[in-house]
């Protein structure tokens, strides 16, 4: 873009020519020049926030992390009640999900760590499980 205004800040005037050239549009050209003398750039300034901010904060993604690594056979709504009662955040299932997918935890990575724990556990987590 600041090849595209060289030639006119130099008192060259054919847009024609460099509509032709470069194949950009008048419009755009205009756009690009007018960028120039507000912002003293051609580039667009960059984005600082994109999309909405997260529902959970690390703190709680944390938290169900852990929860997840230590009751491997909590439903995800079960999650949610406890995210509401100790964290006072209600969640939807589909974040509660995204969260632990993030966090690399699926149902086979959490089944494992709970298998490796002390015997006892692990009979307590088989007798979940068959239940």
């Amino acid at each position: 873009k600041r090849a595209v205004l060289r030639p006119k800040d130099h008192g060259h005037d054919f847009d024609d020519e460099i509509y032709r050239i470069t194949g950009i549009s008048p419009s755009a050209l205009y756009r690009t020049r007018r960028r120039q003398l507000l912002t003293g750039d051609v580039a667009n300034a960059p984005e600082l926030f994109r999309g909405c901010p997260r529902k959970l904060t690390h703190i709680d993604c944390q938290y169900l992390i852990h929860l997840a690594c230590h009751k491997p056979t909590l439903f995800l709504d079960e999650h949610n009640q406890r995210l509401i009662d100790y964290q006072h955040l209600p969640a939807s299932l589909s974040t509660i999900h995204r969260t632990l997918t993030r966090a690399g935890l699926n149902l086979k990575h959490v089944q494992k760590l709970a298998s490796e724990r002390k015997p006892l556990v692990r009979a307590g987590f088989i007798r979940c499980i068959s239940q």
